[in-house]
């Protein structure tokens, strides 16, 4: 995903630690309810958990997940977060 939103984030003016960020932060929200996850359609399977109804378990959570990573980035934004 890097080699394709780095060039994004750079013609947006962001810094590679923003846009790396924001990538990471993506991910982390969508493998917790992607239904094309392994690892969690297995667990969901061992657990006899059915995929609708872990949904409307876990939508409030990364309701509350997006607001604080858009939060996040848009502080890493403000502040110019950059190279060390």
């Amino acid at each position: 995903m890097i080699p394709i939103f780095a060039p994004l984030g750079d013609a947006l003016h962001l810094t590679r630690q923003v846009t790396v960020q924001a990538v990471l932060l993506g991910e982390g929200i969508m493998n917790c309810f992607n239904p094309t996850s392994g690892v969690l359609m297995a667990v969901l399977a061992t657990a006899r958990i059915p995929y609708g109804q872990w949904v409307r378990f876990v939508m409030p959570l990364i309701l509350l997940w997006g607001v604080v990573c858009i939060g996040a980035l848009i502080v890493g934004v403000l502040i110019h977060w950059g190279p060390f």
